[in-house]
This record gives C-alpha cells, structure tokens and sequence, in this order.
C-alpha cells in the first residue's frame, strides 16, 4: 500500500496465487479464475509454479498437507 496505494504497478496474476494454490484442486482452480477474469491464464500459471515450492514450506512448517502442491508441481 506504501508502494503502490492504488495498486496498478503490481502483476494482477500475481495477486491470486493465494486463491489458486489455496485448495486441492489447483490446475482447475487456475483454469477457472482465468476463464471467468481478464487474468492470462499463462502467466498466472507461470506465477502459480514460481510460487507453489515457496507455499508449499509455509504449509509444511505449519503441519498442513502440501500433497497437492507437489502434484501440481509434478504436472
């Protein structure tokens, strides 16, 4: 917010990772949020991989299952 108060300058692909890596269902949850927004179904992907390995250590640290963070990877 002390950045960017009107959040234009950041990557709106970037800004759902959290939704899409949040649930079992990754693949179908990045495909879905893509069709139904303006968001690059591709570049959120990218984003998606890129991030998943650092989620994944959040989850692990926490004791919450992270199986479906490495099957998204493994895709």
């Amino acid at each position: 917010m002390v950045i960017d108060p009107a959040g234009t300058l950041g990557d709106p692909e970037f800004d759902a990772v959290d939704y899409v890596l949040g649930a079992a269902d990754v693949a179908a949850r990045c495909a879905d949020l893509a069709a139904i927004t303006d968001l690059s179904a591709e570049r959120l992907d990218g984003w998606c991989r890129a991030m998943a390995p650092l989620v994944a250590i959040g989850q692990q640290r926490l004791g919450r299952p992270i199986d479906h963070l490495v099957e998204y990877l493994d895709l």
